[in-house]
């Protein structure tokens, strides 16, 4: 259970999140969903321990964020950004950046196949292919990592209709999966079990 009680944040004073509240069940799905400024991106970073609230707190499985517990709580959290800015160059380096073990790497394959993705793919550098061909190898190296809760900036900005697709059949129908998400892409949004309306403070 993640429970996100009071939270209220702000930016230089102007005020971002607004005494937000919300329960999010082990293997539910919800998107956070708003218009931009909304603080959709900004309620991600909090639950990852990015950013610290000016009111509130938030609980995952009993324990509090904060930055005594922080590196506990993300042993449970995966991340995957709107902006995806590695330190590496191909899906090789990215395998060994996230230290994937023979099992994970053939769930990654798995994935792989999933989302529509061609194998020659894997061997191409990174800038050679598309944003929504990189965005999807990472994703499913990211799931590779099997941790329970996966957080999502914007998951669909950089796919097409088909990809959309595969990708809500992967993720949002995976029930042993915790999916918080954040997004503009109402397919994506509707999809989910449960949507907390954003609103410009």
């Amino acid at each position: 259970m993640i429970q996100i009680k009071n939270i209220s944040l702000s930016y230089e004073k102007e005020l971002v999140l607004d005494n937000i509240s919300c329960d999010i069940p082990n293997g539910q799905n919800i998107c956070f969903w708003g218009p931009s400024g909304s603080g959709k991106s900004s309620l991600l970073k909090l639950l990852m321990g990015f950013e610290i609230p000016d009111s509130g707190e938030i609980i995952i499985d009993n324990i509090r964020v904060n930055d005594e517990n922080i590196n506990e709580i993300r042993k449970k959290l995966a991340w995957i950004p709107q902006n995806i800015n590695l330190p590496v160059n191909n899906t090789k380096e990215l395998i060994e950046l996230l230290y994937l073990d023979k099992r994970q790497q053939q769930n990654f394959n798995n994935y792989i196949t999933k989302l529509k993705l061609d194998e020659s793919l894997l061997s191409k550098d990174f800038q050679e292919i598309s944003g929504g061909q990189k965005q999807r190898i990472v994703i499913a190296a990211v799931l590779s990592l099997d941790k329970p809760v996966l957080l999502m900036d914007e998951p669909t900005s950089a796919l097409d209709a088909d990809s959309v697709d595969s990708l809500i059949n992967l993720i949002l129908k995976n029930s042993d999966l915790t999916v918080i998400s954040a997004s503009h892409d109402k397919k994506w949004a509707d999809a989910n079990d449960l949507i907390l309306q954003l609103d410009k403070s």
